[in-house]
């Protein structure tokens, strides 16, 4: 299909462009949805391609941020090495709670992550797909465009990543979570068990956590039980999805 090309604004042929990646699904038996999970309450949507929208882009510029997009899964979705974890003064592995780790470390191309959150924030932002949709201010929209087409360094985002603590109960993938706290508005995207958190500016004296403020990246690993993302795979449960692996505790 003929049509304008939101990134490049060129008319051109127009493809199915995925708003959360395709790799970034979780990868399920033959014949088995994916649900997309929500924090609202709201019924989960179910998909066996993943959600795309058919007039966001046009087959060159997906092929440009296809290449951050495969960079970001590869680095991201595998489950850490033992000597990546982080480790206490004495060497002995940091633990974050009585069951989990605290985090891990990872050494990134910087440029090709903060492309890809600004990706994942420039597609949610301006696509029609009201499953994804978000409201950043403006000029959040901008800078994350602007990143896209230049790799400017000036125009990096503040980018967080966290885990959830269980492989088997993180296969799933999330609506963007709004979020407001001390350093302004994040949008959060929890994908297969991965949860990167974007800001519009990095905020200060948080390194090695925030992309790019090191050279080594801190992802921290999180609690599954007990999250919000508990609460939508209860929900999504519900609809006739069942929990993987261990059954939901009451209350």
């Amino acid at each position: 299909m003929m049509g304008r090309c939101k990134l490049c604004g060129e008319t051109k042929p127009l493809i199915d462009a995925h708003i959360v990646p395709r790799g970034f699904y979780p990868k399920l038996p033959s014949g088995e949805p994916h649900y997309l999970l929500t924090t609202d309450g709201k019924r989960p949507s179910r998909s066996w391609t993943g959600l795309y929208d058919k007039n966001l882009l046009c087959g060159d510029c997906d092929r440009t941020i296809g290449v951050f997009d495969q960079y970001a899964s590869e680095l991201l979705l595998p489950w850490p090495t033992r000597d990546a974890l982080l480790r206490e003064s004495d060497g002995l592995i940091a633990k974050g709670g009585d069951t989990h780790y605290a985090g891990y470390k990872l050494f990134p191309d910087v440029n090709k992550l903060q492309r890809f959150a600004a990706s994942l924030i420039w597609r949610a932002a301006n696509s029609g797909r009201k499953e994804f949709e978000i409201a950043p201010r403006n000029s959040f929209v901008r800078k994350a465009e602007m990143l896209l087409h230049t790799g400017d360094p000036g125009h990096y985002l503040g980018v967080f990543a966290r885990r959830l603590d269980n492989r088997m109960l993180g296969r799933f993938v999330a609506r963007p979570v709004h979020q407001e706290g001390d350093f302004g508005e994040s949008f959060e995207f929890c994908m297969s068990g991965v949860m990167v958190s974007i800001m519009e500016d990095p905020p200060p004296g948080m390194s090695p956590i925030v992309l790019g403020t090191a050279d080594e990246w801190w992802v921290k690993f999180e609690a599954f039980w007990g999250s919000l993302y508990e609460l939508a795979m209860r929900d999504a449960q519900e609809s006739a999805h069942k929990i993987p692996g261990r059954k939901a505790k009451n209350g």
